[in-house]
This record gives structure tokens, C-alpha cells and sequence, in this order.
């Protein structure tokens, strides 16, 4: 004896794609949401170990720079988004590969490109002078609204301001950062002793 088979109806064939639709869009928010988290977390990690560099280089670097400078070179110069100066640092980081001696650093901020850049030029070699072995400029912070080089004068901190001039020694120099992702505009302040 044949039995009849009993087929979907139209119905059951919609709800049933209508609830595989439903989950599909479920699962696929959730990776999304996933996904995005990971891309946060990775870029405040970065952001993390960009500041850490800043802040561990800037410390060193301040804390041995030659404030007796002769040439122009090896003046202190600093302006709003600028610090240049010169120092004897032997552990300078740099992606070229440069000779150790008497250097002068720059730190810069690009304000189109909210970037903080540093380079190196070679002042001296031992005794010798450099032959403007420079290295190119360097991305150590990247999305960044602001940054304002400060100077201590004895009694409060006060905005190294315009074009740069030379920057007679104060007793500590300091870096606010604005991230660009920054709601409130609260910057970052890292102070850095000078030595004395």
C-alpha cells in the first residue's frame, strides 16, 4: 500500500527562511560588534605604546639635553607644536641607521596630518663634525587633535607659544596631547624634568 508523502506548504517554507534570515542577521551583528571592539581595543593598545615611547624617550632625552650650546644648531629651540635641541644621547632610537655623537633632536607635531613626528640630524662625530647626516622624520604618534610643548618657569607651567626661538632653560619641560578621539579635549600632560 503507497502512503502519501506530506510536502512543506508555502508557509512553513517562509517562516522557516524568515527565522534562518532573522538568526543569520543576529550572528552577523554580533561578529560585527566583535570585530569593531577588537579594532577599538587594538588602536588604544597602540595609542598606549605610543605614549609609553613619548613619554620614556622625552624623559631621557630632556634630562640630558646641552643647554650650552654655541652654534644655532646647538641651541634649544622650542615653539608651539616644535622642540628642537641637542644632546649627547648614545641610545637615540631611530629607523635610519646613524652614527652615535653630539645630535640634535626635533620633535614636531603636523597638525593636517595629526601626527607627531621626531628626526635626527648628526651634529659631531667624536671630534668631528657631522656631515648633515639626517634621518627622515619618524611617526611616533598618530591621531592626535593637539600637542603643546610647555615650560616650567619656577612657580607654574606656561605654553611655549608662536614660532620657534631659543628657549633659555627652564626648570622642566612638558608635552600636552589632545587624541582626536578625545570628547572632552582633556589633554594628556607628560612633565619631564630638565637636569640642573
Amino acid at each position: 500500500m503507497l502512503t502519501q508523502r506530506r510536502a512543506f506548504s508555502i508557509p512553513e517554507i517562509l517562516i522557516a527562511i524568515a527565522l534562518s534570515a532573522i538568526l543569520f542577521a543576529l550572528a552577523n551583528g554580533a561578529l560585527w560588534g566583535v570585530a569593531k571592539l577588537s579594532q577599538n581595543v587594538m588602536g588604544t593598545m597602540q595609542a598606549e605604546r605610543g605614549l609609553n615611547f613619548l613619554n620614556d624617550q622625552l624623559r631621557r632625552e630632556i634630562g640630558e639635553i646641552n643647554w650650552d650650546g654655541e652654534s644655532s644648531d646647538e641651541m634649544v629651540r622650542a615653539g608651539e607644536e616644535l622642540l628642537i635641541f641637542p644632546t649627547f644621547r648614545h641610545e637615540v632610537i631611530a629607523r635610519d641607521h646613524v652614527a652615535r655623537g653630539y645630535v640634535q633632536v626635533e620633535w614636531r607635531f603636523d597638525h593636517q596630518k595629526g601626527t607627531l613626528f621626531r628626526k635626527m640630524k648628526v651634529l659631531r662625530l667624536g671630534n668631528a663634525f657631522g656631515r648633515n647626516i639626517e634621518t627622515d622624520p619618524v611617526k611616533i604618534l598618530t591621531g592626535l587633535k593637539a600637542v603643546h610643548f610647555v615650560k616650567h618657569n619656577g612657580k607654574s607651567w606656561v605654553p611655549i607659544r608662536g614660532a620657534p626661538s631659543v628657549l633659555a632653560k627652564p626648570a622642566a619641560l612638558g608635552v600636552e596631547i589632545v587624541l582626536a578621539d578625545n570628547d572632552g579635549d582633556h589633554p594628556i600632560f607628560l612633565p619631564f624634568p630638565v637636569s640642573p
